[in-house]
């Protein structure tokens, strides 16, 4: 187990880092940043200027007070695909050129051939003579990219995720839990039942405007936003996104209500103030919805509430460090 990790997302607009450390108790945040990108660095398919990237985790890392050593990515790509696949039992080896295979028959980012697409998979269930997976693919170009951005600087990750795969390592539940991760280019809908993951859902959707609108807080938070028209379709097409994830889910393992399944929500997102769009998504969909609040441990720093949701999907990453490395 590792005594500190880190943990670093990057997506259209910005990086955000958080720095842990293994204290007598437990997980303690040593340090956060949050560092802009310039505008086209990074976009919805990859990397445009590697310089910048490396240039700004580099300062997020430096403003977080954070180590190189233990870092562990997520990033968030058109090009990356999360999905289930079913196999029968089989050694690992020949598992993974069934996976290979399947893949190049399945996924929608171009490819010229299977070397080309790197992925990696979770065991969720092996019964009645089959498995089933999760199983994250990009092309190897992508990953490259942005591997190459950092290693540029000195940073080597250890962990490589995707999107907001790591969001019940910062904020954990007991039963269903519903995650929306809600970035200024992506929606990522997660279900997780007793730490296991039962779906995962990425769509694309453009909410960077609604994101900075939430943030604006005029009133001190005591109200309700009055949202400009498009930051209002954005914010409707999120709820859009959550509510039919949700009924898939529903009557993919013909449940009879969404509640008995996934009983509450927690929302992150890359902007501040999203405790305004839980109760929105809450108000809509008609489930229980808080902002997501990373654990931290005693004695540490800790996040201003209306500022960890930002920060979610990086704690995760760096508790799953913890664990793993």
């Amino acid at each position: 187990m590792a005594r500190a990790a880190v943990g670093v997302e990057i997506h259209q607009k910005a990086v955000t880092v958080v720095a842990l450390r293994q204290g007598r108790r437990g997980p303690m945040l040593a340090g956060f940043a949050t560092v802009v990108l310039p505008p086209g660095a990074v976009t919805r398919t990859g990397v445009a200027d590697p310089g910048a990237l490396g240039a700004a985790v580099k300062e997020a890392l430096r403003e977080a007070r954070a180590d190189r050593a233990n870092v562990c990515l997520s990033i968030a790509s058109e090009h990356i695909d999360v999905r289930r696949l079913y196999m029968p039992p089989m050694p690992e080896a020949e598992l993974r050129q069934a996976i290979q295979w399947e893949l190049k028959q399945q996924v929608r980012f171009p490819v010229e051939s299977e070397e080309e697409i790197l992925f990696d998979f979770q065991v969720l269930q092996n019964e009645n003579g089959r498995q089933e997976l999760l199983v994250v693919s990009a092309p190897g170009k992508l990953v490259y990219d942005y591997l190459g951005a950092l290693r540029a600087e000195r940073i080597h990750p250890e962990i490589m995720d995707a999107f907001a795969l790591s969001l019940p390592w910062a904020v954990p539940g007991e039963g269903g839990v519903g995650y929306v991760h809600v970035g200024p280019e992506f929606v990522h809908v997660l279900v997780v039942r007793d730490g296991v993951y039962q779906l995962s859902r990425k769509v694309p959707v453009a909410a960077g405007a609604l994101l900075e609108e939430l943030g604006a807080d005029p009133d001190g938070g005591a109200g309700e936003p009055v949202l400009s028209e498009y930051a209002a379709r954005a914010a409707r097409e999120v709820v859009s996104v959550v509510t039919q994830t949700l009924e898939f889910h529903r009557v993919e393992v013909r449940g009879h209500d969404v509640a008995e399944l996934v009983p509450r929500l927690v929302v992150s997102g890359a902007g501040n103030r999203i405790d305004r769009l839980a109760r929105l998504i809450g108000a809509e969909v008609g489930l229980p919805a808080v902002a997501a609040q990373p654990l931290t441990g005693p004695g540490g720093r800790s996040f201003e509430p209306e500022e960890a949701p930002r920060y979610a999907v990086a704690a995760g990453l760096a508790q799953r460090g913890l664990a793993e490395l």
